[in-house]
């Protein structure tokens, strides 16, 4: 089963977030504070190592690059999956709210997901949360952009606030099912709870995406 977008990052960064790549020799990246995913046109392409991580860790999903230069190396595997309708769109709930601090969101999402999510990255689309006196506990927003196409991320919840259905019904108020966008996300091979979920809500599986992650050596 082969991927709706093999190449999720490149098809971004080439298209509806063409404005915000930043060439790094022969691949793109986001602005640092935004991502640290970087991509290339095929697989094999030749990057430094020096170079593309410059601004720190460097990820790459689905293509990856020939990696010339000292770096550790590790790797991972994220399901893709593309919603195909059925869920209609929820009621707000109390505690619901458009995000706009950046801050906010990537302290809690840091305490899930460490590593990927920047003050910046508001910046791609909307984000929604529910707070609770207050307190932001779960939240999800629109990252990776390209034609026909919205990635649903960043979803989580705080700790302690699990299992009341706050993920689920930030995800439903962010679907896309039209001729011109649909809604498509990644999760972690293996996270089968998750899988569920995400099917029960209308999302398919398209198949499979190798994450690979490059840090500084090292010492």
């Amino acid at each position: 089963m082969k991927p709706l977008l093999p190449n999720p990052i490149w098809s971004s960064l080439t298209t509806e977030q063409a404005r915000l790549a930043i060439p790094v020799g022969n691949a793109l990246r986001y602005p640092a504070e935004i991502a640290p995913f970087h991509a290339v046109a095929e697989a094999g392409v030749p990057v430094e190592a020096e170079a593309v991580l410059a601004h720190g860790d460097a990820v790459f999903v689905g293509v990856h690059p020939e990696v010339r230069g000292a770096c550790e190396v590790r790797h991972g595997v994220a399901i893709q999956m593309v919603y195909g309708g059925g869920s209609s769109v929820p009621e707000a709930i109390e505690g619901e709210a458009e995000l706009t601090d950046g801050q906010e969101m990537s302290e809690l999402i840091d305490l899930a997901y460490p590593g990927y999510f920047r003050p910046g990255t508001a910046r791609l689309g909307r984000y929604v949360g529910i707070r609770v006196h207050g307190l932001l506990v779960a939240m999800a927003g629109e990252r990776m952009h390209t034609t026909g196409l919205r990635e649903i991320s960043g979803v989580c919840t705080r700790p302690g606030f699990t299992g009341r259905g706050y993920a689920t019904h930030l995800v439903r108020r962010l679907l896309r099912f039209t001729p011109e966008e649909r809604s498509f996300l990644h999760v972690d091979f293996g996270n089968e709870r998750a899988t569920a979920v995400y099917r029960s809500l209308g999302f398919e599986e398209c198949g499979e995406l190798e994450i690979l992650r490059l840090s500084r050596a090292a010492g």
